[in-house]
């Protein structure tokens, strides 16, 4: 059976941009709540692994062992991209640096590239900065922009890099997640 989706899985997109993905009013009540004071941060003192010196703030929403009661905030985007399971979903808050930071390469999940196996990553960005994400086989770099999401193969290794614009913070939503369809050409 899995071979017969071999031919169609090798069509999957690799790399998608949806700009405006949420209606704006929809997303001005998620911006502003992630912005807000009632949100909570937690402080983590690495970003991908503990060998750097970046840190960022962190509110899981989604993870294999807990939901947070402030879920119902993300739900509109998880219910537009429709997974058939999700694996984690978290927010990312970045201060912004003096110079770019890049963080190292990296996939949130070390699963096997595996036709059987194949995890999509959505990076959704709550505010617009000189920050961005960079893929590391096409050096393609997304812009952080409010309201879009960046959707891409989770095997992909990629790059958060830290805005230095007037914005305070990049804030993303990080979304891993399999698919209930296979994206086609």
């Amino acid at each position: 059976m899995i071979a017969s989706l071999l031919p169609e899985l090798k069509q999957v997109k690799q790399i998608e941009i949806l700009d405006d993905f949420l209606p704006t009013d929809t997303f001005e009540r998620l911006r502003s709540f992630m912005c807000s004071t009632y949100i909570p941060w937690y402080y983590i003192d690495y970003i991908v692994d503990k060998k750097g010196s970046d840190y960022q703030f962190v509110h899981r929403f989604l993870s294999s062992t807990s939901k947070s009661p402030f879920y119902k905030y993300i739900k509109p985007i998880i219910d537009k991209i429709s997974p058939h399971e999700l694996m984690r979903v978290k927010a990312n808050l970045r201060p912004k640096s003096i110079k770019p930071i890049q963080t190292p390469f990296h996939t949130d999940y070390d699963i096997p590239d595996d036709p059987r196996h194949q995890f999509k990553t959505a990076i959704y960005y709550i505010n617009t900065n000189n920050g961005y994400t960079i893929f590391k086989h096409n050096k393609q770099q997304v812009q952080s922009k409010a309201n879009r999401l960046l959707v891409f193969n989770g095997h992909l290794h990629h790059a958060g890099v830290s805005n230095t614009d007037n914005n305070k913070n990049r804030i993303v939503i990080n979304i891993n997640y399999y698919p209930a369809y296979i994206y086609k050409p």
